[in-house]
């Protein structure tokens, strides 16, 4: 998924189950009976884990699998889909999921770890760290508050638009595809009224939510309502059971209750829940407005907790890290000012063409047409990825401008069923990226060819395991999609003779990687550090960047605490890794065979990729 990130520089011209096979060649030594049997039971755990793990959902085994049932999934007669509900969590469910992990976790350290292939290793490793940090944060002692964060509720639509987006990606394959997409609808009635007693909770815990927050929301909620029946989910649903392969009988048959429920349930639902959270504006004070930045030491320990599961590290020292991000935002900006110097080496036409590039009279790639684009963009991943052996079908769609124009998503890709190479999925946002050719085609970059679509059909190609495949570390995935963002403004550059189209790369290369390493450092301020705006301002106006956007900048990450680290972080990582691979191996550094490091474990954590690539380079 792409975000946005605020044009924020001074202007230049101002100076992505255990059964599956291992596809290695690598021939196995001779094992013995014990060594054998342990593996064996291992795949047992592992499937049991996979199962449990997609549990009794209609909607993952729905988007995750084209047949449930040849990974042991049996639908109970009884289920009935329902979509994600508000429940009031108590002392005592925090210490029976705590309990429920902690057995889960015994259970799995009975398996002899050295006795398990390399591909059960890697999944050991994933099943191990996601119970561990899982149980980390149900232990009783640990004292975390699920109330801190913003659940089901933000000024991007929240679990509302997520609702949208399920629809949007469902797919219609039989019966109990429809019955179960029906009451997903109609279950919106009760899920989206306990969003509202949601809200209600956080006041009485003291983290109520700011009218900034509401009115986010419920804009987004009224803009659907103001639209009806002509709102985008009543084609989507439509065109679903048309295209779908069920009867005509069961298309008759099973519309009009889908219309019906979108009518009767979803429409209400989403009225109902805009008129109570107005209810609720002014339950806190503009000056108490920021949530983390106003939380004290709970929100710090929430902050590095989230941290850790984002980045794929046991134990973050967050100072550390901020040093880190502070040095990478200074090495950016040393690069961009070495542009800047070069511009005085250009003919004055190339200069001018220069900031024809800067101004937007002219573009790094004119394409307009996302599968167009696509084809480039293969050509281009050649030259930094193993080559596929599939070529799936890439369906390539628009979010609804009522959600485009809320959401900071720029794009974002559906993991496809991991048994099928068949079609994978792109949602692109046309109200950002409209007319704009270079932000299109570095999005395609980073969502398809060869970012998080690549990867993930790459993994599946890689039969590491189903649980490997799907379990997805943010901060590698956004990591590795980012540079491979970087990486495509140095193969535009070397395509092209001009040295204004060379240098123009150069600066916008080094402009996105410190955009996003610099809305981490900013959300670590002002969510950790505490950070207000006047801070904010400060800090930006210091550094070399636009004050003007601290407002805006500070509203939308107080709502997000942590999620650009992902991406500025993430790439700062795939970044150094890389130049360190080329510092050290110097002419025998091969770009493929480096990135097969990367990749080889899924979408491992850095404290997984720091010990992978240290390893390589010994």
């Amino acid at each position: 998924m792409k975000k946005k990130a605020l044009f924020i520089l001074i202007s230049v011209v101002l100076l992505f189950s255990c059964s599956k096979n291992n596809t290695q060649t690598t021939p196995e030594i001779s094992l013995d009976e014990d060594t054998i049997k342990e593996r064996e039971d291992f795949d047992t755990y592992c499937n049991e884990f996979f199962l449990s793990y997609l549990g009794n959902n209609a909607y993952h085994w729905n988007v995750f699998t084209v047949n449930p049932k040849s990974f042991g999934y049996e639908r109970d007669e009884n289920y009935k889909a329902s979509y994600t509900t508000y429940l009031k969590s108590t002392d005592e469910d925090m210490k029976e999921t705590y309990q429920m992990y902690q057995d889960e976790i015994t259970l799995i350290s009975k398996y002899n770890y050295e006795k398990l292939s390399s591909n059960q290793q890697i999944t050991y490793d994933y099943i191990a760290g996601f119970l561990e940090k899982q149980a980390e944060y149900y232990n009783p002692e640990n004292g975390f508050d699920d109330y801190l964060d913003l659940n089901y509720i933000d000024s991007n639509g929240g679990s509302v638009a997520d609702f949208d987006s399920m629809i949007k990606g469902y797919h219609i394959n039989t019966v109990y595809d429809v019955i179960d997409m029906n009451s997903y609808i109609s279950s919106t009635t009760t899920a989206f009224n306990s969003y509202f007693e949601y809200a209600q909770d956080k006041i009485e815990k003291g983290y109520a939510l700011s009218d900034k927050t509401i009115d986010g929301m419920t804009s987004f909620l009224d803009d659907i309502t103001s639209q009806g029946e002509d709102y985008y989910l009543f084609t989507v649903v439509d065109d679903k059971i048309s295209s779908s392969t069920l009867s005509q009988d069961d298309k008759n048959n099973y519309l009009p209750l889908l219309e019906e429920s979108l009518k009767e349930c979803y429409l209400p639902a989403v009225n109902d829940l805009s008129s109570s959270l107005k209810t609720l504006k002014g339950s806190l004070q503009e000056s108490d407005e920021g949530y983390y930045s106003k939380y004290g030491d709970k929100a710090k320990q929430m902050y590095k907790y989230n941290l850790e599961s984002l980045l794929g590290y046991d134990d973050i020292n967050i100072e550390d890290y901020i040093k880190e991000l502070d040095e990478g935002i200074s090495s950016y900006m040393t690069s961009i000012n070495q542009v800047i110097l070069k511009l005085q080496l250009l003919s004055n036409k190339e200069y001018e063409n220069f900031l024809k590039y800067v101004n937007g009279d002219l573009k790094l790639s004119n394409e307009t047409d996302p599968s167009t684009i696509l084809e480039t963009l293969k050509s281009y991943a050649s030259t930094i990825v193993p080559k596929l052996s599939s070529d799936p079908e890439i369906d390539f769609s628009y979010m609804d401008d009522a959600v485009a124009k809320i959401t900071n998503t720029v794009a974002y890709y559906t993991k496809s069923p991991i048994d099928s190479s068949l079609k994978e999925y792109i949602t692109l946002n046309g109200l950002y990226l409209n007319n704009d050719t270079d932000e299109l085609i570095t999005t395609i970059a980073h969502e398809g060819y060869p970012g998080h679509l690549y990867e993930y059909v790459y993994l599946k190609e890689l039969g590491i395991s189903n649980v490997a495949t799907l379990m997805t570390n943010t901060g590698h995935g956004e990591g590795w999609a980012c540079y491979v963002e970087e990486k495509l403004y140095d193969y535009l550059a070397d395509k092209s003779s001009s040295k204004a189209y060379k240098l123009y790369c150069e600066y916008s290369k080094y402009n996105f990687l410190v955009s996003y390493l610099l809305y981490a450092r900013v959300d670590a301020g002002i969510n950790y550090e505490g950070w207000n705006t006047t801070k904010l301002t400060s800090y930006l106006n210091e550094n070399g960047f636009n004050g003007d956007v601290a407002e805006e900048l500070y509203d939308q990450l107080i709502e997000m605490p942590t999620v650009y680290a992902s991406y500025g972080y993430g790439s700062l990582k795939m970044h150094k890794y890389h130049l360190e691979a080329k510092n050290k191996l110097k002419s025998k550094y091969d770009e493929i065979e480096f990135n097969k490091i990367i990749l080889s474990h899924g979408w491992a954590g850095f404290e997984t990729l720091d010990k992978l690539v240290s390893d390589y380079l010994k």
